[in-house]
């Protein structure tokens, strides 16, 4: 069977949804269906709306590449014009119809993939709420194709909840969901529930093991003055307002006086950030401690490290991130918002987004036990292997496919 995937990004760009297309694309192309993604030349978000700035051009891409089996083209990302973007996306879209339309946009991707929708039996578009979900619908079924989506829909967010994104997964041929709070919730804004499908999110297990721990350990104590017995916990993730990762800092600020706790902060910064964290005092750096974008490993070896990882978030599809804990064995901290309780269930804490208090008082709460924190990491881990792996989540993705 042909398909083509259509997306925003492609890793090596970071983030949920571009991890899910990878996989999933993977191994359908393992199973032997011939895959082709069409994607944007751009890695980070930034790039949405702008030349990236010199320091932030680390990776470049050719317009063809083969990802195990998976035959991956992209497109050049076309810039917004300032007034075209205020008056035409902002104000007649925006506030006037209501269609989000903000980009990223390629006028290349969108006058050449019709070749490729033509050539396919599946259409598959990632990520509302973006606009290429729109432009291939429309080439999908003008040339009498299948289309399934895979929304990663945030319940609550603005740019989601928009009358056009639910006409447009209410006439795709099936939609993906990743947990079963997202079936629920879409079904209960009039989605048919025979065409919602729960595939999960998944992890590799065997691409977190440590590797040369005790020197990673060593090399850390040694650089940020590490005492024996400072309470390590962890944030992985874009450092965007909607992860709470201010909120965080916040609350880690009012708990250095009552715990030894020193904070990792890991991934990609956004301008708001910056300027948060370095509004801090060298003392409060020195317990918060930020670490930009990890290698793979090095992340996997601080995961290991940590009693605890924390995303005070307030939209996650999923939080894959939470997988990636639980299979190092650390249990993990979330919030009562969205999908997340049901996917974190008894293997970690909960409390509420944006409530700094509430944020402190599971801090205080999770490391008030070690013996607990170890058993709940080692019970993330049991569920990881025996439901959220790629091998698992890939069969259901490729039977929703085939009865379609």
């Amino acid at each position: 069977m042909r398909m083509v995937h259509v997306i925003q990004r492609y890793p090596p760009a970071v983030g949920g949804s571009e991890t899910w297309c990878q996989e999933i694309c993977r191994y359908l192309a393992q199973k032997g269906h011939c895959i082709r993604v069409l994607t944007l030349n751009i890695n980070r978000e930034e790039e949405f709306s702008r030349e990236p700035f010199d320091h932030e051009r680390t990776i470049a891409f050719g317009k063809m590449m083969l990802d195990r089996g998976v035959w991956v083209r992209r497109y050049r990302r076309s810039l917004p014009i300032p007034v075209i973007s205020f008056f035409v996306y902002r104000l007649l879209f925006d506030k006037l119809f209501n269609f989000y339309f903000a980009g990223p946009h390629s006028v290349e991707m969108y006058g050449r993939m019709w070749r490729e929708i033509r050539a396919a039996d599946v259409v598959f578009l990632h990520t509302l709420p973006y606009s290429h979900n729109y432009v291939a619908f429309a080439l999908a079924k003008l040339f009498e194709k299948k289309v399934v989506i895979v929304p990663h829909f945030h319940p609550g967010h603005p740019h989601y909840e928009r009358k056009s994104h639910y006409w447009l997964l209410t006439n795709c041929d099936a939609v993906l969901a990743v947990s079963e709070f997202e079936k629920q919730y879409l079904e209960s804004r009039s989605l048919q529930p025979e065409k919602v499908f729960v595939t999960g999110n998944a992890i590799h297990p065997e691409e977190f093991l440590p590797k040369d721990l005790e020197d990673f350990k060593a090399r850390l104590h040694a650089k940020y003055s590490l005492l024996p017995g400072d309470r390590l916990i962890i944030f992985i993730g874009r450092k965007t307002q909607y992860k709470g990762v201010g909120h965080l800092i916040h609350a880690v600020k009012d708990l250095m006086d009552k715990l030894p706790i020193r904070l990792f902060l890991v991934g990609p910064a956004f301008e708001w950030y910056h300027d948060l964290y370095n509004a801090l005092s060298q003392e409060e750096k020195s317990r918060i401690i930020e670490m930009g974008v990890l290698s793979h490993q090095e992340k996997v070896n601080l995961l290991h490290m940590s009693e605890l990882l924390v995303l005070p978030s307030q939209f996650e599809a999923f939080g894959i991130v939470f997988l990636e804990a639980w299979i190092c064995g650390t249990p993990v901290l979330g919030t009562t918002e969205g999908a997340m309780p049901g996917v974190v269930g008894n293997e970690g804490f909960l409390c509420r987004f944006g409530d700094v208090e509430s944020l402190k008082t599971a801090l205080m709460d999770a490391l008030s036990d070690k013996e607990r924190l170890k058993e709940m990491g080692a019970r993330g881990r049991a569920k990881v292997l025996e439901r959220y792996t790629w091998l698992r989540i890939g069969a259901k993705v490729q039977e929703v496919v085939e009865k379609t």
